[in-house]
């Protein structure tokens, strides 16, 4: 059931057809389409530029804190100063220098039993941090009290004395032992 007007658009189509023009269908409601086109197009951008803008201040954010948390983090820590090392081999390199004056060395004191075959000799020194000896002599028994039998003290002591230089090394006649 074909009404006049569609059969007389369809002639007019057939018409059109064999001049070899091709007609173009027009919507009932063309304006709409584009418009509601449009509209749609605008609200995806908008959500799309939202939606990034949002993941720049986050990683801003991010980028903010991780700045925020290594500059200003505080570690409360001890800094170990490392001990200066003390040494003897000025006065054993110098011998003759400081032979006879009064000195004052610091370093460990040390024990020792020296073993000459059956017998042995008791021997009190100063020890430095290179392990360079200067045995000590006319102790009090107080100072005596001071090292530890066959081994060397952690803490470090004054000594202060007369220095003698010796064939093999050097010696002090002790007048004070100090912390």
């Amino acid at each position: 059931m074909t009404t006049q007007k569609e059969k007389k658009e369809r002639e007019r189509l057939i018409a059109l057809r064999e001049k070899g023009e091709v007609p173009i269908k027009k919507s009932a409601y063309p304006e709409k389409i584009k418009l509601g086109f449009f509209i749609s197009t605008g609200v995806v951008a908008v959500i799309i530029l939202l939606s990034c803008g949002m993941k720049l201040q986050q990683a801003k954010a991010i980028d903010n804190t991780s700045a925020a948390n290594t500059t200003n983090t505080t570690v409360n820590q001890p800094i170990k100063v490392p001990e200066q090392k003390t040494s003897f081999e000025n006065y054993l390199t110098n011998k003759d220098k400081y032979n006879g004056q009064e000195v004052t060395l610091s370093g460990r004191l040390g024990y020792e039993i020296q073993w000459s075959g059956a017998a042995g000799i008791h021997l009190q020194f100063i020890v430095d941090d290179y392990q360079n000896k200067v045995y000590l002599e006319k102790l009090t028994y107080s100072q005596r009290t001071l090292f530890v039998f066959n081994s060397t003290t952690t803490k470090k002591f004054n000594v202060t004395g007369t220095f003698k230089r010796t064939y093999t090394g050097a010696s002090i006649d002790v007048e004070n032992i100090g912390e």
